[in-house]
């Protein structure tokens, strides 16, 4: 290695491997809180997880249709990342946790653990003591979980957000009163281990977006408010919220289907002087690594993910297959369209205004931005890397989901908006889960029969994969103007364009920090701060 990676940072090398068998086996098999685990998981976390600067965006390796890569649950992922050479250390630590988990997968039958906090105020006190400083911050604090308010505000301005829509006249054992519904009962398809419950509900709220009762798949039965089974099935309620959020929304779609995607794409078949790559290159930083990561410490039946969650491996394997194909392209409005709710409910919920605002401040630059070097679509039709690249977008994508559509300026701005929408704020959005995880009443990972709660195996694995993948990217808002200095725009004659692409792009973080104020006064206002669309916290590429 180069002279980057120092003796300090050998020691340090070391000083990691000794307790890092040890943390992951304890964390992931035995969830057993009175050990030391934190001091080791915590010394790990600082060594892998140190902030990075933007100016670590710098490494471009040559285009190469041929690039080595590696298939792995039927994906194709790149064996090397062009941007670990300026970061080994970090490197060197998260091969070293990967090493560790498929060891675990390899050898370790997934073995069910029962046994309870005796309440939230204990299950936060032992978590926060065993994974330290671990664990990421906490910005967004939910409170009583067998409130009403609560409740309303999980749906139409937490994770259920993101699911909601109106009652169609026809919906499935329709509750009396009901207006709007978030319809997880796809996830009762999906057989479960012995002892959890299965999967799937319908929740149902009034026109005041107050609770009025749940649909349990499993059990066939309507419960409404008043039913001694109500606060339960609503438990079961955000534990297949979460399911369907890590496995579908996030692990498939936003890693695989868009990240993964447009990485091998971009990096294939777009010369390292190409203005899409240098436009893209903030947004795929370390994305080669961490998708791949991804894929083998959380995918197979054994690794993290199937132990957090409660389906055996003919649902877990049925889940993978079924779930990728509901990734849709589209944009935040057009999500929204296909929701149905009314303007007035809208309007109000954070994923939708914020998103929307920030869609739109990526959108305006990505266009500004394409102008700038395609004026015309016969611009376009002689770059034959940019077609090489959006067909390429279809051919690496897992079951060809990502429908870019036809070759064109809009089509591109589009695709570019979605990449950039889904790498920061979208990414930010649905890998948020440390706010919900240290109460096991929030938002468990997979729930015992008639039971009401996390059990402790449950709640450890849960921040164990947070602790274990939360490695921050360098920030959104940060100074990106060296990555428009190269040989092709650095030409005198390319002045004047030079000066248009970091005028556009100092106008792009001036609305980004513009919308931080925005969301502040926002969430002055509101019941239930969102956090997951400010700038000034989001990332600008996937971390896991």
């Amino acid at each position: 290695m180069g002279c980057f990676y120092s003796k300090v940072h050998r020691e340090r090398e070391n000083e990691m491997k000794s307790g890092l068998n040890f943390f992951v086996k304890n964390a992931l098999i035995t969830c057993d809180l009175n050990t030391p685990t934190a001091v080791s998981l915590a010394k790990i976390h600082a060594a892998a997880v140190t902030p990075k600067s933007s100016k670590m965006v710098k490494d471009f390796a040559p285009k190469d249709p041929n690039r080595a890569t590696v298939s792995y649950v039927g994906i194709e992922f790149f064996i090397s990342d062009e941007d670990l050479s300026s970061d080994e250390f970090s490197a060197v630590i998260e091969n070293e946790v990967i090493e560790a988990v498929i060891g675990i997968i390899d050898s370790e039958p997934i073995i069910d653990r029962e046994s309870y906090f005796d309440n939230e105020e204990e299950a936060a006190t032992g978590l926060t003591k065993l994974f330290g400083q671990a664990l990421p911050p906490i910005r967004v604090h939910w409170h009583y979980w067998d409130n009403m308010n609560t409740l309303s505000n999980f749906a139409f301005a937490g994770f259920g957000q993101y699911y909601l829509s109106s009652c169609p006249k026809d919906s499935k054992a329709h509750c009396p009163g009901a207006c709007y519904h978030i319809d997880l009962s796809s996830w009762s398809q999906y057989t479960v281990r012995k002892g959890f419950e299965p999967y799937g509900v319908i929740a149902y709220f009034d026109e005041n977006r107050v609770p009025c009762g749940y649909y349990w798949c499993s059990q066939e039965r309507l419960v409404l408010v008043g039913d001694e089974l109500f606060f339960r099935v609503g438990v079961l309620l955000r534990t297949t919220t979460h399911a369907v959020l890590t496995l579908r929304d996030h692990l498939l779609g936003t890693h695989w289907v868009v990240s993964n995607s447009t990485v091998l794409s971009c990096e294939r078949w777009l010369d390292a002087q190409h203005p899409v790559r240098r436009l893209l290159k903030p947004h795929t930083y370390g994305s080669s690594h961490i998708n791949l990561a991804g894929a083998i410490t959380l995918s197979p039946y054994g690794g993290i993910a199937s132990r957090l969650f409660g389906l055996d491996e003919a649902g877990w394997a049925r889940a993978c297959s079924e779930e990728l194909k509901e990734f849709k392209y589209e944009t935040v409005s057009e999500r929204f369209d296909r929701m149905k709710l009314p303007a007035s409910v809208q309007s109000h919920m954070p994923y939708y205004v914020d998103g929307m605002d920030l869609w739109n401040i990526h959108k305006a630059y990505v266009a500004a931005y394409i102008d700038i070097f395609y004026p015309f679509d016969d611009d376009l039709a002689k770059d034959e890397e940019l077609q090489a690249y959006w067909k390429g977008l279809l051919e690496a994508s897992p079951g060809k989901m990502y429908k870019v559509g036809t070759f064109s300026r809009a089509g591109l701005v589009m695709q570019l908006t979605h990449f950039i929408f889904w790498t920061t704020g979208g990414h930010s959005f649905v890998g948020s889960t440390a706010e919900y995880l240290l109460s096991p009443f929030a938002f468990p990972g997979k729930l015992r029969l008639q039971q009401d709660q996390a059990d402790k195996q449950t709640l450890v694995l849960q921040n164990a994969l947070i602790s274990l993948t939360t490695g921050p990217q360098p920030m959104l808002l940060s100074d990106w103007s060296h990555l428009h200095s190269y040989d092709l725009l650095d030409q005198p004659s390319q002045k004047g364009r030079k000066q248009l692409v970091l005028d556009n792009l100092a106008n792009w973080q001036s609305g980004l920090k513009a919308l931080v104020k925005t969301i502040n006064e926002r969430n002055s206002l509101r019941a239930q701060p969102f956090v997951a669309m400010r700038p000034d916290l989001i990332e600008s590429s996937v971390s896991v």
